[in-house]
């Protein structure tokens, strides 16, 4: 009798324990449905006509949720609604039709299928994955067939790997953007397309794997490059050499570059514009030996642009507007195969080149300095090739450190 209520109590108190066992039992499964991970495969469509995601036919039990990991097999499908994808997988003969909504991928997205089993379209998708962080090997798009999408946003925090292409593995296409949102790409870059921007919309201290270094072609070689409003691009202190082959603008609000470290070269085959929208700033070397800036187009500082720096050493190969003030270079070199002409406020330059191909001809204009342009104490005016005409102020300084020379 000295024991009963002891044992007692302890029934009692596994009996209270079971109880709440099971209510959190209860609780879990009513909500485990959208917790990711979760695994659904759809039903087979052979039809002609694609069946729309929320179509609950397509799906043995429910529709998947947001989050859940879902498998395209044997089906067309066409999405009617944004998603939010843990894994979507596309296997055995399928497609399916994105229309235009955003889907987000917060693990994988896997083609398993031929090229064409995602249809893009105007669709953006949104990675939120660190699958690959960390040297996992995971890829974040990958599978056994390339992928073509139109927009993609490489979210803040997420860690992204492209696939390596080649037989066997997914190569993936980015035919519209690819838009660095604070996340970071390892390993394995995308293709870009021509028509298609690397845009940089958060702050960036390096350049990452998004842009291969030491190539002017291929993959992970962007055609135009743009930094957004608000964000930064810096290209460190990097003794590597990058090239887009479209143009480079940096025209939205409080956007700003950093090449005043460079050690490498940047090549921009088309354009270079900014400050066209709103103030923008520029920072180049202030200091000389530092890496080149070749625009093989037009070179346009808009008035909203703020240059910072006086070493830099640039090469321009269009014509040159240039509509702020104090703007200097350390070499300022002219080297097009056409008319170049250099309007706008004065620049200026420690060494200017003029080595201008366009034709042998003396009785005509090659280059036509229109801006004003003043050559520091020391500094030389080196006219290599081409013809050179002053319509400005060309002022040749001197000072107790040096007098210009041509």
């Amino acid at each position: 009798m000295l024991h009963t209520k002891p044992l007692h109590n302890r029934l009692r108190s596994l009996t209270q324990s079971f109880a709440v066992l099971l209510l959190t039992l209860l609780a879990f499964s009513s909500t485990s449905w959208a917790q990711p991970g979760v695994a659904y495969m759809s039903n087979a469509n052979a039809s002609a006509t694609p069946k729309v995601f929320s179509d609950g036919t397509l799906w043995p039990g429910s529709v998947p949720p947001d989050s859940s990991n879902v498998t395209i097999n044997n089906a067309y499908v066409s999405l009617d609604s944004d998603k939010v994808f843990g894994t979507l997988s596309i296997t055995g003969g399928s497609v399916i039709l994105l229309n235009g909504y955003t889907i987000t991928i917060l693990d994988q997205l896997l083609n398993n299928n031929t090229p064409s089993a995602i249809v893009a379209g105007t669709s953006t998708v949104i990675l939120k994955s660190t699958v690959a962080d960390g040297g996992s090997g995971e890829v974040t798009i990958g599978g056994t067939n390339p992928v073509t999408l139109y927009n993609v946003e490489v979210a803040d925090g997420s860690v992204v790997d492209f696939d390596a292409g080649g037989t066997g593995n997914t190569e993936t296409f980015i035919t519209n953007q690819l838009k660095m949102g604070g996340g970071s790409v390892v390993v394995n870059p995308p293709n870009y397309g021509g028509a298609s921007t690397l845009l940089y919309d958060a702050t960036y201290a390096s350049i990452g794997t998004e842009w291969t270094a030491g190539a002017s072609s291929g993959k992970g070689v962007p055609h135009h490059v743009a930094v957004g409003a608000g964000g930064t691009l810096s290209f460190g202190s990097t003794t590597n050499n990058f090239t887009c082959t479209g143009d480079f603008n940096i025209n939205d609000a409080t956007g700003s570059v950093d090449l005043s470290s460079m050690m490498g070269d940047l090549t921009v085959k088309g354009d270079f514009t900014s400050g066209t929208n709103s103030a923008v700033t520029v920072t180049v070397p202030s200091v000389e030996g530092k890496g080149t800036i070749t625009v093989e187009g037009d070179m346009t500082l808009n008035s909203n642009t703020t240059w910072t720096g006086d070493e830099s050493n640039v090469v321009i190969e269009g014509h040159l507007a240039n509509n702020i003030s104090g703007t200097a270079f350390g070499l300022l070199k002219f080297a097009g195969a056409f008319d170049q002409d250099i309007t706008g406020n004065k620049i200026t330059v420690d060494s200017l080149v003029v080595a201008n191909t366009q034709n042998a001809a003396t009785d005509d204009t090659d280059v036509d300095f229109q801006a004003d342009v003043d050559i520091t104490p020391g500094g030389v005016f080196n006219p290599i090739d081409g013809t050179t005409k002053v319509t400005g102020t060309f002022t040749m300084n001197s000072d107790a450190t040096g007098t210009a020379r041509i």
